[in-house]
C-alpha cells in the first residue's frame, strides 16, 4: 500500500478511535448484540444447536456450537471465568474464520460447476449464511471481504486484502453508522488491519516438497506467532478500555489454542453434517472431535491458575495507558513504514486474510 494511502487510514482510524474514546459512553454487551435470522423463524430455537447438544456432553456442546454457529448457550460461571481472564471469548462467538472456511470447503465446486459459476454460487451461499447465523459485525466484515476475493478472481483482476477491508469497514458503516461504536466491528476491524500491518507476508517461492516434518511444525508455530502478536498488536488496546482488565496470558493461551480452532471447525461441522443422515454415525464420529475440544478446555483452564493472569485497572490509568500505547503504535508504524521503507502490507494478491 502507497504510504499516502496508509497515512490518510491511520489518520482516520485515529480519528474514529478519539471520537470513541472521548465522547461516547460505553454500551452494554447486551445492547451490541445482533439477532440471527434464523432466531425469528425458528421461534428463538435453533435446530443445529440442539443437535450438537444431542451429541455432545456439556460443557464442550457449548463451546463447540459458539465457535461453529455463534450460539454462547448457558457457559458455566468459571469457565467463563476462565476465558475471560485467558483472553479467548471471543471464539464463542462467530467470527471470520468461518467465511474463510465456507469458502474453502466449497471450492471443489469449481471442478464441477467451472470457476466463473462457482465463484457465483459461493458469493450467494456467503450471503444465505450471513443472514442464517445472523449479520454479526466480523461475519459482515469477512463475508464482504470473501465476496470481494471471488469478485476479483471472476475480473481476473488482483485482490489486495487492505484496499477489500477499509471497503468492507466503508459499506458497512454507511449501512449503519452506529457500527462504529461497536466493540465487535472494532475488534474485527482491528485484528484484521493488525495481521495486515504487522504479519509479514508469506513466501511461496523456493519450497521443498520433501521438507521435514518438525521445519513444518516449526513454520507451523511462527506463523501462529505471528498472526497472534498482529492481530493483538491494535485489539489490547479496546479491550483494556472496554473491560478495564489485561490479559497477561491471552497471547500465551492463543498460541496454545490457536491451532484447534480450525480443526474444531472443520471436524465439527462434519460431525454435525453425517448426524442428519444418522444420528448413531453422529455420535460414533464425535470421537474426531471431542480431544481437541478437551485439549482447548485443558489449555484454558490451566493458564488462566497463572499467577497474575489477569490486571484489573482504574478508569483514569486505563485511559493514560491507552494514550500511551498509541504513541507507541504510531511511532513503530511510522518507522516501518514511512522512515525505514521496509515491509509492505500485505496487499498482494496472493494474500486472502478475511
Amino acid at each position: 500500500m502507497r504510504p499516502v494511502v496508509l497515512m490518510v487510514f491511520i489518520i482516520l482510524c485515529l480519528a474514529l478511535i478519539g471520537v470513541r474514546f472521548l465522547f461516547v459512553k460505553p454500551v452494554s454487551q447486551k445492547s451490541r448484540q445482533f439477532k440471527p435470522a434464523y432466531l425469528r423463524l425458528t421461534q428463538e430455537t435453533n435446530f443445529l444447536d440442539i443437535r450438537i447438544k444431542k451429541l455432545f456432553p456439556y460443557p464442550q456442546s457449548v463451546l463447540l456450537s459458539g465457535i461453529m454457529i455463534g450460539t454462547r448457550g448457558k457457559l458455566p460461571n468459571n469457565l467463563y471465568q476462565q476465558l475471560q481472564i485467558t483472553g479467548m471469548l471471543h471464539v464463542i462467538a462467530l467470527s471470520g474464520a468461518n467465511i474463510s472456511f465456507l469458502i474453502a470447503s466449497l471450492s471443489f465446486l469449481t471442478g464441477i460447476l467451472g470457476k466463473k459459476a462457482a465463484n457465483v454460487f459461493i458469493c450467494f451461499f456467503i450471503v444465505g449464511f450471513i443472514l442464517f447465523v445472523g449479520p454479526s459485525p466480523s461475519v459482515v466484515r469477512a463475508g464482504i471481504m470473501g465476496i470481494l476475493l471471488l469478485l476479483a478472481q471472476l475480473a481476473g483482476r488482483p485482490y489486495y486484502p487492505a484496499y477489500a477491508l477499509f471497503l468492507s469497514a466503508t459499506i458497512m458503516i454507511l449501512l449503519n453508522p452506529w457500527l462504529l461504536f461497536d466493540l465487535s466491528f472494532q475488534l474485527s476491524f482491528s485484528a484484521t488491519l493488525g495481521i495486515m500491518l504487522f504479519n509479514r507476508p508469506k513466501k511461496t517461492g523456493n519450497l521443498n516438497a520433501r521438507i521435514s516434518i518438525w521445519r513444518k511444525i516449526k513454520k507451523g508455530i511462527i506463523d501462529s506467532l505471528h498472526i497472534t502478536l498482529s492481530a493483538q498488536a491494535l485489539t489490547i488496546p479496546l479491550i483494556l478500555y472496554n473491560f478495564g482488565q489485561l490479559s497477561l496470558v491471552s497471547f500465551l493461551t492463543n498460541v496454545l489454542c490457536g491451532w484447534l480452532i480450525g480443526y474444531i471447525l472443520s471436524l465439527g461441522f462434519l460431525v454435525v453434517l453425517f448426524s442428519f443422515l444418522s444420528q448413531s454415525l453422529g455420535m460414533l464420529l464425535t470421537i474426531l472431535v471431542l480431544p481437541f475440544l478437551n485439549i482447548f478446555l485443558t489449555i484454558v483452564k490451566i493458564t488462566s491458575m497463572f499467577p497474575f493472569a489477569s490486571l484489573r485497572f482504574s478508569a483514569k490509568t486505563v485511559l493514560v495507558m491507552v494514550v500511551i500505547y498509541y504513541l507507541l503504535l504510531i511511532t513503530v508504524i511510522y518507522l516501518r513504514y514511512f522512515h525505514s521503507g521496509g515491509g509492505k502490507m500485505a496487499t498482494h494478491k496472493e494474500s486472502k486474510n478475511l
